[in-house]
């Protein structure tokens, strides 16, 4: 399959999936046209991933890693308030990861997620390295006028909250390490996977609704270390 193969089979997945109705265009034009709606302000966020700096290949299987690729920016989306609704992803590869079932497994890792949380994948590249995978992953969300909540929101005496359980990514980076691999997003020992199941979504729901309308974010950070990305929120406790 070359690459022109390769988009046309992106293009009719993407159709058959099509969550959003404001994209005009399908993918394979210059640029993705999206309709803007009055009062609302778009989210932007964009991650890196390097093979041998943000994962290990040999310990990580591609549909999990087309996971991650969409979950680290989820993640980003849901520490600003926001609704993930589209994303542009790109990635490099190897001419002999390009001729394996690699790129066809990764991607049904990222479409499984975008499916989950309604997110259409609008354009983005492809490209071959001379050695190692590259990925580029842009997501695009909605959120109220104003509503973004940023890290400048904080103030003493917040309470912090803390979604997802601390140390994990380091426990499954050091297993990864000795042998360990990981075939499924739902893995106990994740070597730095991002599961917006525990995290990302359950910020998105805070930051949108309250905690049961009674504890209102005002500041939200995706804490994460090189593996790993875990929203903190900040908010001040107004219980009624």
């Amino acid at each position: 399959m070359n690459e022109f193969e390769f988009i046309r089979n992106l293009r009719e997945q993407t159709r058959s999936r099509h969550h959003s109705a404001r994209v005009i265009n399908e993918i394979g034009d210059d640029a993705s046209v999206i309709t803007q709606t009055a009062g609302r302000d778009l989210i932007v966020t964009t991650d890196l991933l390097v093979e041998g700096v943000d994962f290990y290949r040999y310990g990580t299987s591609p549909r999990m890693l087309g996971h991650k690729a969409l979950a680290v920016s989820l993640s980003d989306i849901a520490a600003m308030g926001a609704r993930p609704l589209w994303s542009l992803l790109s990635i490099g590869m190897p001419a002999e990861t390009w001729r394996d079932k690699f790129k066809n497994e990764f991607y049904k890792g990222y479409f499984a997620l975008a499916d989950q949380y309604g997110v259409t994948l609008s354009g983005g590249d492809v490209s071959e390295t001379k050695t190692g995978i590259v990925i580029d992953s842009i997501v695009i969300g909605e959120v109220v006028s104003g509503a973004a909540v940023l890290r400048s929101g904080a103030r003493p005496g917040d309470q912090i909250f803390v979604t997802g359980t601390l140390g994990g990514a380091a426990a499954g980076l050091k297993l990864i390490e000795i042998g360990a691999r990981v075939s499924e997003p739902g893995a106990v020992a994740t070597g730095g996977r991002c599961d917006p199941d525990s995290s990302a979504s359950s910020t998105l729901s805070l930051a949108a609704r309250g905690l049961g309308h009674r504890i209102r974010p005002r500041a939200t950070s995706d804490r994460h270390d090189r593996h790993s990305r875990r929203p903190v929120v900040r908010s001040r406790a107004s219980l009624r």
